[in-house]
C-alpha cells in the first residue's frame, strides 16, 4: 500500500481557503442577484471547492488528493462544532459583528437596503441599536461565510468557524512548504502553529473579532508568495497555486479595509520582485511576458474581490458616498482611533509610536501614557491577560525580547544568504519593504492588532535557526528551540482570553436554560442596548422572549458579560 506524503496537507490546505473564498463569493454574488443567504450556500461552496480541489492538483496521487480533500473536510466540520460550542463573550462580537450575520442569514440584503431597513421587517425581536454605519458599510467577507454556516446548522456561534478554518489553512499550507524545503517535521510544525496561534489570534479564535482572521489570511497570502519566489519550489506555481492565492486575496481585501491595504502590498512587492527576476534572467522579452501574465492575473483578481465579493461594500460605499472606504476614507471620515490613542502619541510619528508601545508593558489602557520597561521583564498581570486585543505591546508581556532576538537572527542570517545564496535577498526585500511602509502608513500601528504580520519576523528567525544550512547548526539549534520556548510562553499569556469565553459559554448555558425553563414568554432588556447580537442566541436556543427598553418590576435574571437582564 501506498504511503502517503506531506502533499496531502497542501491539498487540504488549498482546498479550505478554496471553500472560504468560493463561499465569500458565491454569497456576494448571489446578493447582488437579490438572493438572500439561505442554507444550501456552505454545502453548495464546499461541493464546489472539492471539484476544483480535484481538478486543479490532476497531477498528485489519488491517495494523497483523497486523504487531503477528507482532511479537509474534517476541519471545516470541526471548525464549525467548535465554534458553535462556544459564546462569544467580546463587545465587538455582539454588537455589530453578530448583529450584521444575524440579519444576513434572516434575509438582509446589504446590496440593496441598509440595516436600518431590514431592522423595520425583521423577523427577529431586537434591540434597537443597528450599527448601521459599520454594518452598511464595512468589508463583510466573516459576515457572508458565517452567516451561511448560521443558516445552515441554526447557531450563530458556527458563525465565527471562519477564524478556526483560515487558522488551519494557514498552518496547513506553511507546514508544507517548510517540511518541503527547510525543516523537518517537528520543525515545521512548531513554526506553523506559534504562526497560526499566536499573540494576535489566539485570543479571537472563538470570538467574531476579524483582526486574527485578517492575520491567518495575511500569512497564508505571504506563505505562498514566499513559496512562489522560491525558484526550487515548483509547487509555489501554476494554476493550483493562483487559485488559492487568489481566494486568499478576495477574502483578505473582504474582511476588513486594511487587508485591501495588506494584501495589496505584499502582493505588489512580490509582483516587483518576480519583474525584476525576469528582466535580470530573461531580458525585455521574458519582462513583458511576466508583465503581462502576473499583471493580468492581479487585475482580474481585485476586480473580482471588489466589483463581485466586495459589491456589499466596497461597490456601494463609491455609489453612495463618493469613497469606496467609507466611513474610514471620505470626506466625511470618521476616526476610529484617536479615542484609544495615548494622549502623549498626538505629535509623534507612528514609528515612535510603535516602538514606545511596542516596548512598554502589556496593558489594555486607551489615553494614559506608555509603561516602558526593559525587554524580557515582566509584571504578574502581564502573565494573565485576558482581553482581546491589547492596546498596549499587544504582542504580549515578552515581544519586546522576542522581536530584538529574532530581528538580529534575521540580520546575521542574511549576512549568510549574502555569501551563500543572494536571491534570497530579494525575497528579504520583499517582505521587509511593505512591512516597514504599512508601519508608518497605518493609523493606530502602535496597537498589535493592526500590524499582525510583524509576527512573521520571530517565525522567520525560527526558520533560519532551525534550518539545516549555516553555520554552527548546534548552537542555532539551541537558540531557535529557546525562542520557540519564549514565542510559546508569551502566546500562553493571552490563553485566559479563551479561558474567560470558556466561562462566560457556561454562564450563558445557565442564563438560557433557566429562562426556557419558564414555558413562557420573557421579557428581556440591555443595561448596553449595543449588544444585541447576543438576541440570536436566545432565538437560536427556542427561548420565547421579547426585548423590552427597560424592565419594570425588577430583574430575575442577568447575564452579566453583555448585560442581558430578564424580567421577573
Amino acid at each position: 500500500m501506498r504511503t502517503l506524503t506531506k502533499d496531502l496537507a497542501l491539498v487540504a490546505g488549498r482546498a479550505l481557503l478554496l471553500f472560504v473564498g468560493i463561499d465569500v463569493l458565491l454569497g456576494s454574488a448571489l446578493l447582488v442577484l437579490g438572493v438572500t443567504v439561505g442554507p444550501l450556500l456552505l454545502p453548495a461552496s464546499a461541493v464546489v471547492a472539492v471539484a476544483a480541489t480535484l481538478a486543479l492538483h490532476r497531477g498528485l496521487p489519488r491517495a494523497d488528493l483523497a486523504a487531503g480533500v477528507l482532511l479537509a473536510v474534517a476541519v471545516a466540520a470541526a471548525s464549525v462544532a467548535v465554534a458553535g460550542a462556544f459564546v462569544d463573550m467580546s463587545y465587538d462580537g455582539n454588537s455589530y459583528q453578530k448583529v450584521a450575520m444575524g440579519a444576513l442569514a434572516h434575509g438582509w440584503n446589504p446590496v440593496y437596503e441598509s440595516i436600518d431597513a431590514y431592522y423595520l421587517r425583521s423577523p427577529v425581536s431586537l434591540s434597537p441599536v443597528t450599527h448601521a454605519l459599520w454594518a452598511d458599510h464595512y468589508p463583510k467577507a466573516s459576515w457572508v461565510f458565517g452567516s451561511s454556516a448560521y443558516a445552515l446548522v441554526g447557531n450563530i456561534e458556527a458563525g465565527k468557524s471562519v477564524n478556526l478554518v483560515m487558522g488551519a489553512a494557514m498552518a496547513l499550507l506553511l507546514w508544507h512548504y517548510l517540511r518541503s524545503r527547510f525543516l523537518g517535521a517537528a520543525g515545521a510544525g512548531a513554526v506553523s502553529a506559534l504562526a497560526a496561534v499566536n499573540p494576535i489570534t489566539l485570543p479571537q479564535y472563538l470570538t467574531n473579532y476579524v483582526d486574527g482572521l485578517l492575520a491567518c489570511t495575511l500569512f497564508a497570502i505571504v506563505a505562498m508568495l514566499v513559496a512562489r519566489a522560491d525558484e526550487r519550489f515548483c509547487q509555489g506555481r501554476g494554476a493550483a497555486a493562483d487559485a488559492a492565492l487568489a481566494a486568499a486575496v478576495l477574502v483578505c481585501v473582504n474582511i476588513k479595509f486594511t487587508g485591501f491595504v495588506y494584501a495589496g502590498f505584499f502582493c505588489g512587492s512580490f509582483w516587483v520582485l518576480e519583474l525584476v527576476r525576469s528582466r535580470l534572467s530573461g531580458g525585455s522579452a521574458a519582462l513583458g511576458r511576466t508583465f503581462a501574465r502576473r499583471t493580468g492575473y492581479y487585475l482580474a483578481v481585485v476586480a473580482v474581490s471588489v466589483l463581485v465579493a466586495g459589491s456589499n461594500s466596497y461597490v456601494r460605499n463609491a455609489v453612495d458616498h463618493g469613497s469606496p472606504f467609507y466611513p474610514l476614507i471620505s470626506s466625511q471620515q470618521v476616526d476610529i482611533i484617536e479615542g484609544y490613542q495615548p494622549d502623549s502619541f498626538a505629535s509623534m510619528n507612528p514609528y515612535k509610536q510603535f516602538a514606545l508601545s511596542a516596548l512598554s508593558k502589556t496593558s489594555n489602557l486607551w489615553k494614559e501614557d506608555v509603561q516602558l520597561k526593559v525587554p524580557f521583564t515582566f509584571s504578574a498581570d502581564e502573565l494573565s491577560v485576558s482581553v482581546v486585543d491589547a492596546r498596549r505591546a499587544g504582542f504580549g508581556a515578552f515581544s519586546s525580547g522576542i522581536f530584538l532576538v529574532s530581528g538580529a537572527a534575521c540580520l546575521v542570517g542574511c549576512a549568510v544568504l549574502w555569501r551563500r545564496d543572494r536571491a534570497w535577498l530579494g525575497v528579504a526585500a520583499a517582505f521587509v519593504v511593505p512591512s516597514v511602509a504599512l508601519v508608518g502608513l497605518t493609523d493606530g500601528s502602535w496597537w498589535a492588532r493592526y500590524t499582525p504580520y510583524l509576527w512573521l519576523v520571530p517565525c522567520m528567525a525560527l526558520v533560519m535557526l532551525l534550518g539545516a544550512q549555516g553555520p554552527r547548526p548546534a548552537a542555532r539549534r539551541v537558540l531557535g528551540a529557546a525562542l520557540a520556548l519564549v514565542m510559546a510562553v508569551d502566546v500562553l499569556t493571552f490563553a485566559p482570553a479563551v479561558l474567560y469565553s470558556a466561562s462566560c459559554t457556561r454562564e450563558y448555558r445557565e442564563f438560557s436554560q433557566g429562562l426556557l425553563a419558564r414555558g413562557e414568554e420573557v421579557s428581556v432588556t440591555l443595561t448596553d442596548a449595543a449588544l444585541g447580537g447576543v438576541l440570536y442566541n436566545l432565538r437560536d436556543d427556542g427561548v420565547d422572549y421579547r426585548y423590552v427598553p427597560g424592565v419594570e418590576g425588577g430583574a430575575s435574571q442577568t447575564l452579566g458579560f453583555v448585560g442581558l437582564v430578564a424580567a421577573e
